[in-house]
Parts: structure tokens; sequence; C-alpha cells
């Protein structure tokens, strides 16, 4: 005799697998906990570790001696289509974004010079937190030219011992004392913002990059673009 569906059977059946599927997802319970573990311990490792990136910007307000008189009637047709005049803000823009200028910048905020901390993961770069800071001067045409790097090692408030290599020694020397380098002398100084209070022994890595390959990086991250087309003023992002 065939059953006849009624809603009361269909609710049970309905019932029936609903508990079924539960049941079997449930039976897996220990991989759903170690696929969660591990994407909790990724996420840590992946924020306590990742390089962070920072945006920088700045407006310029171009001088422009041009402006008025017969320039400014030229450029009103330009609004119009009908004459095509090359801006002095245009001008400006790729002489802002010129490697020149550029490798001028570098060399006046040392840029060229970066500070690492060696971890037990991974080597961090450190920016105002240095504990201490390289000055070189009376420098060569090669010191812009090639890469090198040096390892400081602190021996206490006054004195550091220099690498020029893991394995090679240029010496012990006090804080503030002039050394005579290949091609420039050095000055080594702690900065006390840094230094205050806080341990004294600590290793510094610190790399002398070329000006060619640290201007060509900028070069590629710099956006310079006007705010607007009638507008004298530069907006600057890297």
């Amino acid at each position: 005799m065939q059953e006849q569906l009624t809603p009361n059977n269909i609710k049970k059946n309905e019932s029936f697998d609903i508990r079924e599927l539960i049941g079997k997802y449930l039976s897996q319970w220990k991989w759903f906990v170690f696929t969660v573990l591990v994407c909790l311990i990724f996420a840590y490792f992946n924020l306590r570790y990742a390089v962070p990136i920072y945006t920088a910007s700045a407006t310029i307000l171009v001088k422009d001696d041009k402006k008025g008189g017969l320039q400014s009637e030229i450029e009103a047709f330009s609004d119009m289509k009908m004459l095509s005049v090359k801006s002095n803000i245009d001008n400006e823009v790729e002489i802002i974004k010129s490697r020149t200028i550029i490798k001028k910048a570098i060399e006046k905020l040392n840029f060229n010079i970066s500070y690492f901390s060696e971890g037990n993961v991974k080597t961090v770069e450190m920016y105002k937190d240095k504990p201490v800071e390289f000055t070189f001067y009376n420098v060569s045409e090669n010191f812009y030219k090639s890469q090198k790097s040096y390892i400081l090692v602190s021996m206490g408030s006054n004195s550091y011992e220099l690498f020029s290599s893991p394995q090679k020694s240029l010496g012990k020397f006090n804080y503030g004392a002039i050394l005579n380098l290949e091609d420039s002398k050095l000055v080594v100084n702690k900065n006390p913002n840094k230094l205050s209070g806080s341990n004294e022994d600590f290793t510094v890595k610190v790399s002398v990059s070329s000006l060619e390959k640290v201007a060509g990086s900028y070069k590629g991250r710099l956006s310079v673009e006007p705010i607007s087309k009638n507008s004298s003023v530069v907006a600057l992002s890297v």
C-alpha cells in the first residue's frame, strides 16, 4: 500500500535531512578548528612582520611670472580649444620629476643611508628610532657610485666597534670621533631621543646605497600632478 504524503510526513523528512546534514559537518569539527587556528596564526605573523607602506604628500604653489597680459589672453583662447599653449606648470612638473632634482634631495636628506636591526625572524629597517646616526662628509665621487655596508656593535655608552663586513673590523672608536675612510670621512653620533633610558647594548647594520639606484626608486614612485587645469598648485606624493 503506497504511503500518502501529508504535511506531517514532509516536516518529519525535512527535519531528518537537516539533522543528517549537520551531523556530517559536526563529524569533521577537528578540521574546522584546525583551519581557524591556521588562519589566526597566519594573520598574527602577517601583522607582526609585514613591512608597513606609507604615503607622503605635499603641495607646491608654482609662481608663474607669465600670467596676465598677452599670456592670459592666449590661454583664454586655449580654453576654447582654438589654440594649444604649453603651460609653465607643465614645465615645472617636469623639472620636479627630473633625476637631477631627485638626486639633490636624496643627498640633502641622506636617503641613501639606511639603518637596520636584525631580529630573530627578519631584518627591520629603522627610521627615527635608530640608535645612532652616520654623517659622511668630504666624500669623493666614488662614494655615491658604490654600494657599501657597515655593522656597528655598541660597547657601552661612549664607544663602539665598527665592521665593514662580519669578519673585518675597522677598529674601536668613541662616539663623535672622526674616521678616515677610503672615499669619505665619517662621524658616528648617538641619537639622544632613542637612547635616553634605553639599553646601551645593540647592533646596527648601516647600508649606503648608490645614488643612481635610490634616485631611480624614488623617481618611479614619485607622482607630480597639477590639482586642476586652471590652478598653479602642484600635488606631490610618494
